[in-house]
């Protein structure tokens, strides 16, 4: 299918899907103190060995809670090929799309990366997009199973997981740093606030310094 029949195709979808965002803000979210803003982290995963040469993703998201900063390719992307097609943004909706049927992504890793900004603490960012796979297809056109695709999604800078970024958060990350404690998965990841792939006191300080307000945002 042609790029330009994907996003006339995403671009219609994302008229009436729009509409299924109907939450706004709930006692359980509530605005981030200090003028700061959190930075949301959706990543659109994919296994090893899925062989996907042709993909099509959208994420719809609610424009009253969530503002998009940017989307980053994907690592499983990188590896395989420059079929990363790009994407395109609209109030609400962002969709990308990959295209190599000489390079099939075998390697476990992002197909892409998007980057949020919200003025709230929010109880559950999950509630707030939705991601849909208008296709994922092999070279040959056969379909792929969505099992292969995965979302994860996480707040930098939040080391405990609690939903919001504080100076519990900063400590934590100190601890980490000198070995008292350990971080894996999610709160590690959301710790690296200044992406250079190390978790250390630079973290720390970068978010001390957001839950007062002096760092408005890591991007």
């Amino acid at each position: 299918m042609k790029k330009s029949r994907i996003i006339s195709m995403l671009t219609a979808a994302a008229m009436l899907s729009l509409n299924a965002f109907s939450i706004t803000a709930s006692a359980e979210n509530t605005l981030v103190p200090n003028n700061a803003v959190n930075n949301y982290v959706v990543e659109i995963n994919v296994a090893a060995n899925s062989n996907i040469a042709n993909a099509a993703i959208t994420t719809t998201y609610n424009i009253n809670m969530l503002e998009f900063n940017s989307i980053l390719e994907g690592s499983a992307i990188s590896d395989a090929s420059t079929g990363w097609e790009g994407y395109k943004q609209y109030d609400g909706l962002v969709c990308c799309e990959y295209y190599d049927t000489t390079n099939a992504i075998t390697s476990q890793g992002q197909i892409a990366q998007i980057r949020f900004n919200s003025a709230y603490n929010l109880d559950d960012v999950t509630n707030y997009f939705d991601v849909t796979y208008s296709y994922l297809k092999l070279a040959d056109g056969t379909n792929v199973s969505e099992d292969y695709v995965s979302v994860n999604c996480y707040l930098m800078g939040d080391a405990n997981l609690d939903g919001q970024v504080t100076q519990d958060d900063a400590t934590l990350i100190g601890e980490h740093y000198v070995h008292s404690v350990t971080l894996t998965g999610n709160a590690l990841v959301a710790s690296d606030v200044n992406f250079d792939g190390i978790v250390n006191i630079v973290d720390a300080t970068w978010v001390a310094r957001h839950a007062t307000g002096e760092v408005v945002s890591f991007w």
